[in-house]
């Protein structure tokens, strides 16, 4: 039986949804975002120290285990206590691999709940149980997404050199083409794997089947979806910009005047604009699953929906 979606109607069924049960969505947005962006803002400082020596012909300077040793000796000699270095290191670790395959797994729930106008519940229950199958999901969605290609890349041009570069950059492309294509293929799997408890293969052949039958619809929620996306991204980073030159003021006075000042300068002002990054990644991952979890809802007839523990 044919289903009508309409694209339109989805997204601002969706972005409804995202404002106005924010409280109870909150949390499984902004946590995971969260982590994200102290991981994303180490890695993104790291590429730029990366080419920064390799523009400037010093690649042969880039010595990783200098690296290492230099981030081992600031551990066990700098003034903060190491326990909690490392505690907070293991966390943000935690943080960031476990907590969105959890939170995605909940929000589904909750979103589908919310749809169908019932008591919202039992979304963390809901989120352990059906963890691995999405773990899997997640690990095989960043193994086709285009940012892998990129970072790939980069490895390639900084280690490899130009020559080589070009002579991987026509398969990189392509790669990333055909991973733009798996995850418009992948679009339904997380709701699949929670609302109907499937496993991942049957998740991704469910996905593909209900993407290919629908695929002017799914098509166009997919591009309005990467076209909010790039508009979130942009006003991240250049939020995410503004602590580098925060963190250069903050260690200019750390080295010349106020040691302790410009560390908690450093810390307090890196946290606030890190915070307001997450929310912005935060309610765009909500309004994610809202999307696709409502036109999963649509396209699916009832009798194969499960929402029940």
């Amino acid at each position: 039986m044919s289903r009508y979606l309409s694209p339109k109607l989805v997204i601002a069924e969706a972005w409804e949804i995202t404002r106005d049960h924010n409280k109870r969505l909150f949390w499984y947005g902004f946590i995971p975002a969260f982590f994200g962006m102290i991981v994303g803002t180490v890695y993104v400082l790291y590429q730029a120290v990366a080419f920064r020596h390799y523009f400037l012909g010093e690649k042969d300077k880039v010595n990783y285990l200098e690296i290492f040793s230099r981030a081992w000796d600031f551990i066990f000699t700098s003034q903060i206590p190491t326990w909690l270095i490392i505690t907070v290191a293991v966390i943000t670790l935690i943080g960031y691999v476990f907590f969105p395959v959890f939170s995605r797994g909940a929000l589904v729930f909750l979103i589908e709940k919310i749809i169908k106008g019932e008591e919202p519940e039992k979304e963390i229950q809901t989120g352990f149980m059906r963890f691995i199958p999405l773990f899997e999901y997640s690990a095989v969605k960043n193994a086709v997404d285009p940012k892998s290609f990129f970072t790939e890349a980069s490895f390639v041009l900084r280690n490899l050199g130009s020559g080589l570069f070009r002579l991987f950059l026509i398969p990189l492309i392509v790669f990333s083409f055909f991973g733009l294509i798996a995850l418009f293929f992948f679009a339904y799997v997380p709701q699949i794997i929670v609302l109907q408890r499937e496993g991942l293969m049957t998740g991704i052949t469910r996905s593909s089947k209900l993407a290919f039958t629908y695929f002017t619809e799914t098509l166009t929620l997919f591009l309005l979806f990467l076209l909010i996306e790039l508009r979130v991204l942009i006003n991240i980073i250049i939020i995410l910009f503004l602590p580098i030159a925060v963190f250069a003021i903050s260690g200019f006075f750390a080295a010349k005047l106020l040691t302790g000042v410009g560390i908690v300068l450093s810390v307090i002002v890196g946290l606030i604009l890190l915070t307001f990054a997450s929310l912005l990644s935060g309610t765009l991952e909500i309004f994610s699953v809202a999307i696709w979890t409502i036109a999963f809802h649509t396209l699916t007839p009832d009798e194969e929906k499960t929402t029940k523990l």
